[in-house]
C-alpha cells in the first residue's frame, strides 16, 4: 500500500504538506453510511501550481450499498491506483475510508483519509487527513478511538492537508475502464 498512498498523495499535491495520515485501523466499519450518489462518477482535478500538466483524474463508481470502487489516474506515474471507499461521518462531517486494493497478493491495506464535501460549484473538495504534527507516530487500538480523536480536532488546522478540488468529467470514467483494461491486458501477455 506504500507504493499507492504516496503516489496518490504526491498526486494530489500532499507529499509536499507532509504526507498523508496510514492506518490499519478505519475511521469506522463499512455498512454504516448509503453511498452519496453525488460523489459517484467522473472527476478532474482543477489545476493548481502543483499540477497545472499532470492533474488526477478519479472514477468513483458505486460497488455496492455502503462502499465505491475509486480508481485514480494521471499521465505521470502508475497506470492507476484502484482503491475501495466508503464514508464514516465525524460529527456531521463525511471522511472517506479509502483503501488500495489492485494487489491481491498485498498482507496490509493500510487506509487514508479524506474529508469531502461540495462546493455551491458542485467540486468536489477533498481534504487529506495529515500525518504530521497531530498525527505522526500515532496509533490507535480501535476505530472508536481514532473516531473520537478526530472529533475532538476537527477544527484543529493541523488536522486536514490543502484542499484538492475536483470538477465533474464523465470522460473520465471511461478513460480509467480503458486503462485499466490495457493494464490487465500486458499483465496477461
Amino acid at each position: 500500500m506504500k507504493h499507492a498512498v504516496e503516489a496518490i498523495c504526491m498526486a494530489l499535491g500532499l507529499i509536499v504538506q507532509g504526507g498523508c495520515y496510514e492506518s490499519q485501523l478505519p475511521l469506522g466499519p463499512s455498512g454504516q453510511t448509503a453511498v452519496d450518489e453525488k460523489l459517484v462518477g467522473g472527476w478532474l482535478q482543477v489545476p493548481d501550481d502543483q499540477n497545472a500538466d499532470n492533474p488526477v483524474r478519479l472514477a468513483v463508481i458505486k460497488f455496492n450499498q455502503h462502499e465505491y470502487f475509486a480508481v485514480w489516474r494521471w499521465k505521470k506515474g502508475p497506470d492507476c491506483i484502484v482503491t475501495r471507499a466508503y464514508c464514516t461521518p465525524v460529527d456531521g462531517v463525511n471522511f472517506l475510508n479509502v483503501q488500495n486494493i489492485k494487489d491481491p497478493e498485498a498482507q496490509q491495506r493500510e487506509f487514508i483519509f479524506f474529508k469531502y464535501a461540495f462546493s455551491d460549484e458542485g467540486q468536489l473538495i477533498l481534504e487529506a487527513v495529515s500525518q504530521k504534527p497531530l498525527l505522526k507516530d500515532r496509533k490507535f487500538d480501535s476505530s472508536e478511538q481514532f473516531r473520537q480523536f478526530v472529533k475532538q480536532h476537527l477544527d484543529d488546522k493541523d488536522l486536514l492537508m490543502k484542499p484538492v478540488r475536483f470538477k465533474r468529467c464523465d470522460q473520465v470514467a471511461l478513460d480509467v475502464a480503458i486503462a485499466e483494461k490495457k493494464t490487465a491486458e500486458k499483465k496477461a501477455d
